[in-house]
């Protein structure tokens, strides 16, 4: 869900974790998402 988006608080209403902390032991950041992100920083 958070590679299509999806705002990290509504994955944690959904999934029922009661922190953020809690459900970003489960979430994976792809290559893919690491290259875009270093894209938008660059000007």
């Amino acid at each position: 869900m958070s590679r299509a988006g999806i705002p990290l608080q509504v994955i944690q209403e959904i999934s029922g974790h009661r922190s953020l902390q809690a459900l970003q032991w489960y979430l994976e950041v792809s290559e893919l998402q690491l290259e875009g992100a270093i894209a938008a920083l660059r000007f």
